[in-house]
């Protein structure tokens, strides 16, 4: 595994527990109670990239911090042009009293929408 790599891995794995707040026991409870257990100290050593990790640890680690394993990879989740539409459509269509009156929400989802699909306007 590349240095840089390990690198990224330890600074999204800390930044995202930090980040909700979750310390390096928390984090090893959560493995555990997942039932793919990584030790504290183990934790700790991935954190400060002393330690290499494995699939299998980046995988649970993903799950137990409850993002996606490419997040911690250093890469955002993609979301497809469809997908932004289809949730844009579904906040629209469901969920304001009755109403199709815009919110903070959909008008954020319809900017993304555009921006992705090209159209600045």
């Amino acid at each position: 595994m590349s240095g840089d790599l390990a690198a990224t891995v330890a600074a999204n794995v800390r930044d995202i527990r930090r980040g909700r707040e979750i310390t390096l026991a928390e984090l090893a409870a959560r493995t555990e109670q997942a039932g793919r257990p990584i030790a504290l100290n183990t934790l700790s050593r991935v954190e400060r990239g002393s330690r290499p990790f494995t699939v299998a640890e980046l995988d649970t680690l993903a799950d137990c911090l409850m993002v996606e394993p490419v997040e911690l990879l250093g890469q955002p989740p993609s979301v497809s042009v469809d997908t932004l539409r289809v949730l844009y459509d579904a906040l629209m269509h469901r969920g304001h009293e009755g109403t199709r009156a815009p919110c903070d929400v959909c008008d954020a989802l319809d900017t993304a929408r555009r921006v992705l699909a090209g159209d600045s306007a």
